[in-house]
């Protein structure tokens, strides 16, 4: 069964959306699969709710803080036009080049954690196993990041919102928005895993090419 199951993978290649379809389809194949994803993220769940409530509590005592204070406006009207143009430039290219250096960490961290828990390698090894299999699928692997890193801030930027509304009605939003952070994490680990068998089958395949090439070019004796 094993067996066979390589072979599978060592003929299908997966780009950026059907490894996204492959993930989405595991939960819905095995339900044995999602029903311990659900009773193993509960703690995990209980936990985020409770940290993303202090959180909002603490940003929310911040904006109104800001906004009684007459020096953050005095700052930005004495800047002129030019000037925030520029920060503005100069603040979006360091963001997206932070995020891309992230996403390509985050990326080869979350498949050395795969890769620490089904090749029973860790620490250094694992990371080291993790940028071999990403050779030529780091951008794959940035994608698969921001899919998920989207997902998180998405979802977290209204309950902040919620949380001005009010205590009640902010923490009800906040509990299902968290709950839907929590399940998009579990496919984070889904996708990951299917980006690393990906990945493998792609080196295997790789390394049986090239070995193939080099017996072609022995002349015959």
């Amino acid at each position: 069964m094993e067996k066979e199951n390589n072979q599978i993978m060592l003929e299908q290649k997966l780009e950026f959306f059907d490894m996204l379809e492959e993930a989405l389809m595991i939960p819905y194949k095995n339900m044995g699969f999602t029903f311990l994803a659900f009773c193993v993220s509960l703690p995990l769940l209980c936990f985020m709710v409770f940290f993303e409530t202090t959180v909002q509590i603490t940003l929310v005592e911040a904006s109104n803080i800001l906004k009684q204070s007459h020096v953050t406006n005095y700052i930005i009207l004495s800047m002129s036009f030019y000037k925030q143009a520029l920060l503005t430039v100069l603040h979006g290219a360091a963001f997206v080049a932070l995020l891309i250096k992230y996403l390509d960490w985050s990326a080869g961290w979350n498949m050395g954690i795969v890769i620490s828990i089904l090749e029973e390698v860790c620490g250094i090894e694992a990371l080291e196993l993790s940028g071999y299999y990403s050779t030529g699928s780091t951008r794959r692997g940035q994608l698969l990041m921001l899919v998920f890193f989207v997902w998180g801030l998405g979802l977290r930027l209204p309950c902040f919102y919620a949380a001005m509304g009010g205590r009640v009605s902010g923490i009800a939003v906040t509990f299902v928005l968290i709950s839907l952070v929590c399940l998009g994490n579990v496919m984070k680990w889904v996708a990951c895993m299917v980006y690393f068998y990906d990945c493998k089958s792609r080196i295997l395949e790789k390394k049986v090419d090239d070995k193939f090439a080099r017996e072609a070019k022995v002349p015959d004796v």
